[in-house]
């Protein structure tokens, strides 16, 4: 009798095993299926009603041994923030591309006037020598930003090229006794800019609940 029921319980336990285990497979397929679309599927461009650009990006669902061996920059850039990994909880990267190309007119005729001035002497008319001041070519450049500004027959043409990379890191902070730490005792965000030339001004970190 005893056997009979010693045999029950390990049946039961082995069929609770099973599953459990089978569940979570179940659930890193999924994870896994979920990566594979989200890393095939396109970058997403909109425009808003007042013509300012918008991204949309699919979320990636990563392990911390995933991302040591997939993202190891990544990675590396938590940890040097003195964030454990364990406890970041989302990592987003942002890379933005600024883009100036205008044209500054130089010219005589766009010198301001009073109006006594405009009643009583006849407006100039520029000559060919007096028409444009051209000033030296100047170009200059780094590994993020790139300037160059070269005279042209009516102006000064301006180019200014700027790229830079924004991390945001959220992770929790756990509560702290001695060298004991357990739960969350807040939630912060984090954020890493790569450009030198570039700061962060403002920055805010809203988590909606129902």
């Amino acid at each position: 009798m005893k056997q009979s029921h010693l045999f029950s319980l390990t049946l039961v336990g082995l069929l609770l095993l099973s599953l459990c285990l089978l569940d979570s497979a179940n659930k890193e397929r999924h994870r896994l299926e979920h990566n594979n679309s989200s890393l095939s599927a396109q970058l997403h461009s909109l425009r808003t009603t007042l013509g300012a650009e918008r991204k949309s990006a699919e979320r990636l669902r990563m392990t911390i041994g995933e991302l040591r061996e997939f993202r190891a920059a990544d990675a590396a850039l938590i940890e040097s923030l003195g964030i454990r990994l364990r406890h970041a909880n989302a990592l987003s990267s942002l890379h933005t591309l600024t883009r100036l190309d205008t044209l500054i007119a130089t010219s005589a005729d766009t010198l301001p006037y009073t109006a006594d001035s405009l009643a009583t002497t006849p407006t100039p008319q520029p000559s060919a020598d007096t028409l444009y001041h051209p000033l030296p070519a100047i170009r200059w450049r780094d590994s993020w930003v790139e300037l160059r500004i070269e005279p042209e027959m009516f102006g000064t043409r301006i180019e200014l090229t700027s790229r830079d990379t924004l991390h945001q890191i959220i992770h929790r902070i756990p509560h702290r006794w001695w060298i004991f730490s357990w739960g969350t005792k807040a939630i912060r965000q984090e954020l890493h800019n790569t450009n030198p030339h570039n700061h962060i001004t403002w920055a805010e970190y809203i988590e909606l609940e129902n």
